[in-house]
């Protein structure tokens, strides 16, 4: 795709920049471009602006402090990278583009990745490792099913293992973390091999965000392996609706059954629930309940100029 963007005078490294920052961010910093080809300054960026500016392929916002961030509006750069319908093109509120510009730091850190940047790219990949499109994260917008509408970045490592990032607002809580989870979740379990990463400026924030992943995707306790008092809670709910005994139930321990029947799926959780039933115990040692992986990032720049009443309250 990139090698269209030849035609409009970029070099390959400039295309390769562009293609990454428009499919994945929309928006970019001269820092990153620079950090992109290993410089600290030169004219090299100033060419590469001049020339973007010049054919209005992007244009300059200005941010407090006079800082310049750069918006990919055009439909002709998008429409040469083969995403003319991206959502990328279109103005975003501030605290979006900080997020948008964090993802791209965390990109630049990865630079032997090979990036999933579009929708049909993310579904073409999984699709060839196996996993139905019922188990990708969707959403309904108006009669069109979309898929990864949250638009968190996603990379495949050199031995193809599929890689998925979170970038984090830092708000107090966390729930777009924990929604992030539950919408991946049937994506995480119906593959062999991945790993998400939640990518932060706050190293305070990560072992709640490990936790909650935890509980929200493998079942685990905090030590790791299967929460047993909650695997066990969930055995008896189960036998108790599928006897339809279902005075004992009211919404939140329905809501309860729900969801660890999210989360606890695969054979060897069916073969523990045989052999509770049988017995009366749990013999869970050694067994995983999802082979996804967790990992952190440290991100380093945090962009509170952008949206610095939001950043108050963060602190807060």
């Amino acid at each position: 795709m990139r090698e269209c963007l030849a035609a409009f005078g970029y070099t390959p490294r400039e295309a390769r920049f562009l293609q990454l920052s428009a499919l994945l961010s929309g928006y970019f910093l001269r820092r990153q471009f620079n950090s992109f080809i290993g410089r600290n300054s030169g004219a090299l960026a100033q060419n590469f602006l001049k020339r973007g500016l010049e054919l209005k392929h992007f244009r300059s916002i200005t941010a407090l402090g006079g800082r310049l961030i750069y918006h990919v509006a055009s439909s002709s750069i998008y429409d040469a990278l083969g995403d003319a319908t991206s959502r990328n093109r279109r103005e975003h509120q501030f605290e979006t583009v900080r997020l948008r510009l964090m993802a791209l730091d965390f990109a630049l850190l990865t630079p032997e990745a090979e990036w999933l940047l579009t929708e049909r790219e993310k579904i073409d990949c999984f699709a060839t490792l196996g996993v139905p499109q019922t188990d990708l994260p969707q959403g309904e917008f108006g009669n069109c099913k979309r898929f990864f509408v949250e638009k968190q970045p996603v990379f495949l490592d050199t031995e193809r293992r599929p890689h998925f990032a979170f970038v984090d607002a830092a708000f107090r809580g966390f729930s777009q973390w924990e929604l992030f989870l539950k919408a991946h979740r049937r994506l995480f379990q119906a593959l062999s091999h991945s790993d998400v990463i939640f990518a932060s400026c706050h190293q305070g924030r990560v072992r709640a965000a490990e936790n909650h992943f935890r509980r929200a995707v493998a079942g685990e306790s905090a030590a790791g392996g299967f929460d047993v008092e909650r695997l066990r809670r969930y055995f008896v709910s189960r036998q108790a609706f599928e006897a339809k005994r279902l005075d004992s139930f009211d919404q939140s321990k329905l809501n309860a059954l729900r969801e660890d029947k999210r989360v606890f799926v695969g054979e060897d959780v069916e073969r523990l629930y045989r052999q509770w039933c049988e017995s009366g115990n749990i013999l869970s040692a050694g067994v995983k309940g999802c082979t996804a992986g967790f990992k952190t990032e440290l991100l380093p720049h945090s962009y509170e100029w952008l949206s610095p009443i939001q950043s108050h309250e963060r602190r807060a």
